[in-house]
């Protein structure tokens, strides 16, 4: 059995479906984390090659009321003549376990409910890593047969490990702003101006096209402090992975996607985190139509079929199919910087952000002299300092 996985739910799953007689049936009820995740690809080869995944139901998060957990209901029938099964997608129906069980009892009277689905099972095998996507559509899956893996048109990478981020790791108003650089190009740059804080692009929020600019990592001497930095037990736990990437522009999401898939712009002078996972390419236009691609619906609707959990790995994203025609369409290039612009001038409007210049209001003044926004400025921090706070004037 070693050839399939080395953990015990797959050795399991794989020995009871053993001890099951020819044409016989096995139940199970699991954490459905097996139909997606690279680490049991090879039981999910095992089963589609072996037997047959007679039905399956993909429960709500909150089906059990005494937790949150992904749980799958599945039977496997012990043959390999029949590959065509039938599942259930109650993932979008809320309330707990009265509702899935009227569900199912729904999809039982009435076959045509929207969220059931017959598929073969051997349309697993055409989307990598074989997940058991059962509800992708028969146009999604020519597009992985017709299409080029993302990861021919772009180097996507995990990031740094630090092993303390308590002890390297800032938001950047809290370190001196002289000891800063915010757009050095490359690492021999970066040793060369002798600061200590760089840019750490720590993954963050769900945000679309540009922003999560926060924290600053202490890069100083190439690192050094990170590199030989020891623990307790004398070993060194930094691990500062992907280093010829660092500095380079980049576009980029979060590790964690609980709120959603989301990809930013993000510009040259940052170093990435393991959750702040990035793609490169010495092809800017390239890399922004990418970009647009996996913002699109499309995009969200393949991830959530690669990989519905919430940690989106790099090799999700790398297999994400692209047709030629999606990253050779040069009059994108002007929506996709407009957006980029757009959400950059959002980001920096707040004054905890580094690249703040002026309120967004001041802009608008006819009258852009510096006298007047001096001014304005003026007035607005007298405000501020003079104005009581909430607790001293509701006592009064």
């Amino acid at each position: 059995y070693k050839d399939y996985s080395a953990d015990l739910f797959s050795v399991f799953i794989w020995h009871n479906i053993n001890m099951t007689k020819a044409n016989g049936y096995a139940g199970y009820m699991t954490p459905f984390v097996w139909m997606f995740i690279k680490s049991y690809e090879k039981l999910r080869t095992a089963l589609l090659s072996n037997v047959k995944i007679d039905s399956l139901i993909q429960l709500e998060y909150s089906a059990f009321e005494e937790a949150t957990v992904p749980i799958n209901t599945f039977v496997l029938k012990n043959t390999k003549n029949d590959e065509t099964g039938t599942y259930l997608r109650l993932s979008d129906f809320k309330g707990g376990m009265m509702i899935q069980g009227e569900k199912v009892r729904e999809a039982i009277v009435n076959p045509g409910v929207k969220y059931l689905y017959r598929t073969n099972q051997t349309n697993f095998g055409k989307i990598p890593g074989s997940p058991i996507a059962y509800w992708a559509s028969r146009p999604l899956l020519q597009a992985f047969k017709d299409g080029r893996p993302l990861g021919d048109l772009v180097e996507a990478a995990n990031g740094m490990t630090t092993g303390n981020n308590n002890q390297f790791l800032r938001l950047w108003f809290e370190v001196v702003i002289n000891n800063c650089v915010f757009n050095a190009q490359n690492r021999e740059e970066a040793k060369e101006s002798q600061k200590k804080w760089f840019p750490y692009n720590k993954g963050g929020a769900y945000r679309k096209w540009y922003g999560n600019y926060d924290y600053v990592v202490n890069w100083k001497d190439d690192g050094y402090d990170i590199k030989t930095m020891q623990r307790s037990d004398g070993k060194v736990h930094s691990i500062p992975r992907s280093q010829k990437y660092y500095f380079r522009e980049a576009i980029t999401w979060s590790l964690i996607t609980s709120g959603g898939f989301s990809i930013r712009y993000r510009e040259p002078g940052s170093i990435h985190d393991v959750s702040g996972m990035s793609a490169f390419s010495d092809n800017h236009d390239q890399l922004i139509r990418v970009m647009a691609l996996l913002n699109s619906p499309v995009g969200e609707h393949c991830f959530k079929m690669l990989n519905p959990t919430i940690n989106l790995q790099v090799g999700n994203v790398t297999v994400f199919p692209v047709l030629h025609s999606t990253i050779e369409a040069p009059t994108w290039d002007s929506l996709i910087q407009n957006s980029v612009n757009l959400t950059r001038q959002d980001w920096n409007s707040e004054e905890s952000r580094w690249g703040f210049r002026m309120f967004p209001i001041l802009i608008h003044i006819a009258e852009h002299n510096p006298l007047t926004i001096w001014l304005i400025l003026l007035f607005t921090c007298l405000i501020r300092i003079t104005s009581s706070p909430p607790s001293q004037t509701m006592a009064t």
